[in-house]
């Protein structure tokens, strides 16, 4: 789903208890489940790259909404 060098895409990354789902440009790329205990339930993101010349924009954070 990766478009064009030059194009922007868009990533969707959502990460609910721990379970890890990401669609790029809308389509489902990832769907896992976080089984690693030494992953804290919470902390900060980071943005990476492992290529050069990477750019972001329009960079959102959104909690969930809490669920029972």
């Amino acid at each position: 789903p990766i478009r064009p060098a030059g194009e922007w895409n868009s990533l969707e990354l959502e990460v609910k208890g721990d379970r890890a789902t990401a669609r790029i440009n809308g389509e489902p790329v990832l769907d896992a489940i976080l089984s690693d205990p030494n992953i804290a339930p919470s902390g900060i993101v980071c943005l990476d790259g492992e290529l050069r010349g990477i750019s972001y924009r329009q960079v959102i954070v959104e909690p969930l909404a809490e669920t029972e």
